[in-house]
């Protein structure tokens, strides 16, 4: 008896241990491998061999255009991730210094063919845009050109042009901002980057005065590096450090 309860609890360990194992070698095999891109794979990769060649080689012509008007983009596709699909591409704009090392201002694109929304629908795609372009193309400037293209096109089947059009369409707006076309969709919320940067400023002073009235009067002089120990304390300030190196993303950019 008490030798068949031993066998037991080592079938039950090992069988454990071996799921343990599999589970962790498949989450392994959902996360892609990121690309680098070649001379021979230019702008736009298919990790996957599955997407007609033709298409790929259309949305490379498509990707290279972009260098005629001052930048880059570039993208992959692979099958699913357990990760935001922005933070996948931005990890595929900086290994390859997508973008002017200069201007930062390169586009990443990563789609992912079994990997679907809230939905359920797929494939579901990441954007994500270099720093130098964030205060031209910003997160919902580019979450909007996807819903009138590629999300647009899903719903249909037709994912491939809808890629296609989102290229398209953001390789016009960066050729000329001011067209037409993107004059009656400006966002109302969206501020220029000056404006932003005043608007940051006064909450910043709103809130140093306003800690200032709050520790009451000041009686000595050793109080002046308090207020100013507290400001710095409090995190105010306007962000962190930029990335080195050619594509500079940050984590700008949207997915759909």
């Amino acid at each position: 008896m008490i030798i068949q309860c031993k066998c037991t609890m080592f079938y039950i360990h090992y069988f454990i241990f071996a799921f343990s194992i599999s589970n962790l070698y498949t989450q392994d095999k959902q996360e892609p491998v990121i690309p680098l891109l070649t001379q021979y794979n230019a702008f736009f990769i298919d990790t996957t061999n599955s997407v007609d060649p033709a298409f790929i080689t259309y949305i490379n012509q498509e990707a290279k255009k972009f260098e005629t008007i001052g930048f880059q983009l570039a993208g992959f596709i692979t099958n699913t991730t357990n990760r935001n699909t922005v933070e996948v591409a931005t990890e595929f704009g900086n290994k390859n210094g997508i973008g002017y090392k200069d201007k930062n201002n390169g586009i990443a694109l990563a789609i992912f063919l079994n990997k679907p929304n809230a939905f359920g629908q797929t494939p579901t795609i990441g954007v994500a845009i270099g720093k130098g372009l964030e205060s031209l193309l910003n997160d919902a400037k580019i979450g909007r050109f996807l819903d009138e293209t590629f999300v647009k096109s899903r719903k249909e089947g037709k994912w491939q042009e809808g890629l296609i059009a989102f290229i398209q369409k953001t390789h016009r707006y960066l050729e000329n901002p001011n067209a037409k076309e993107f004059a009656h969709k400006r966002d109302k919320k969206e501020l220029p980057g000056n404006i932003k940067g005043l608007f940051i400023i006064l909450l910043i002073i709103i809130f140093l005065l306003w800690i200032i009235k709050k520790q009451g009067p000041r009686k000595k002089g050793p109080n002046r590096t308090f207020y100013l120990n507290t400001f710095y304390r409090s995190g105010s300030g306007f962000g962190g450090g930029s990335h080195g190196g050619g594509g500079g993303f940050g984590g700008g950019g949207a997915g759909r």
